[in-house]
């Protein structure tokens, strides 16, 4: 007889003014297949009801930080888990009830110490700027992941944890680190893209400001090559446009694509001039 392997994983979700979307994600995360794991809530801080929605689920593990970033949430978490296996994901995430299932079987079968999920679908499809942010498939040209959701705990302290000073990309930190990608698995989740013109600026701002492309520590050169290369959000402009109009096949994302599209690579820009003089920031 085969014995079927179930060793203990943590969930780890760091949570920060949530409240809209942190009861799904929990609802769904709890309602799985595999029934060997703990699920850890790191709130960051949070100043609206999130922390009072999270303690009304009895089975969640709940620690508090003040505002400090999801990599430092991340890493408490890891701290007080007792799992074998680690799976990050983020609160404004719903699941599948296979996701853990799916996501840990190549690290069972002895396939690889880490995997990502292969699809982000969207969540609130009703909502056009949701629909222009699009489906998320977190693959590289050769079907490999920069971000380790799931992952042994062995070797995720001896990478060190999560980075914080990545700021948004601080879950590419474990990859950097090893110089090793994270393998697909068949897992996937759905995920509640930004749902307003503020929000898809500040998401925008903050993957703009964790943006490592800079030529030296000099903050007048780094904006000047910035101000040189302006020109080329508006070329990315017209090419995301594009691609929204293809994949909703219709022409009446022509005046959504633009709108979407320049509140999007602007915040990109913003970001980065915010990280040329203040360095990275938190959400």
């Amino acid at each position: 007889m085969v014995q079927v392997k179930t060793p203990k994983v943590s969930v780890i979700i760091p949570t920060y003014n949530e409240e809209d979307n942190v009861y799904k994600c929990i609802e769904t995360m709890l309602n799985q297949t595999y029934s060997n794991f703990e699920l850890i809530i790191v709130d960051d801080g949070s100043t609206d009801k999130t922390v009072e929605i999270v303690k009304s689920f009895k089975k969640v593990k709940l620690f508090k930080q003040n505002h400090e970033g999801p990599g430092i949430a991340r890493n408490l978490g890891t701290k007080h888990s007792q799992g074998e296996i680690l799976i990050f994901v983020d609160a404004d995430m719903e699941f599948p009830k296979d996701y853990i299932q799916n996501s840990i079987k190549p690290i069972l079968e002895g396939k690889s110490w880490g995997t990502i999920h292969y699809m982000e679908k969207i969540a609130n499809k009703n909502n056009f700027w949701a629909r222009c942010w699009g489906p998320v498939v977190p693959l590289d040209k050769d079907g490999k992941g920069l971000i380790y959701r799931t992952i042994t705990k062995k070797k995720f302290l001896e990478y060190g944890m999560f980075d914080p000073k990545e700021g948004y990309a601080d879950d590419q930190s474990i990859m950097k680190k090893s110089g090793v990608k994270a393998e697909p698995s068949k897992a996937w989740c759905y995920h509640n893209n930004p749902d307003s013109a503020k929000e898809v600026f500040l998401q925008s701002r903050w993957i703009g400001n964790s943006y490592g492309l800079f030529l030296l520590d000099v903050p007048l050169i780094n904006l000047l090559f910035l101000l040189f290369t302006y020109p080329l959000v508006y070329l990315l402009m017209v090419q995301k446009s594009l691609k929204i109009i293809f994949r909703e096949k219709s022409v009446k994302y022509l005046f959504y694509s633009i709108l979407f599209s320049l509140v999007a690579y602007h915040g990109r820009f913003i970001g980065m001039v915010g990280r040329v003089f203040g360095g990275k920031k938190v959400k």
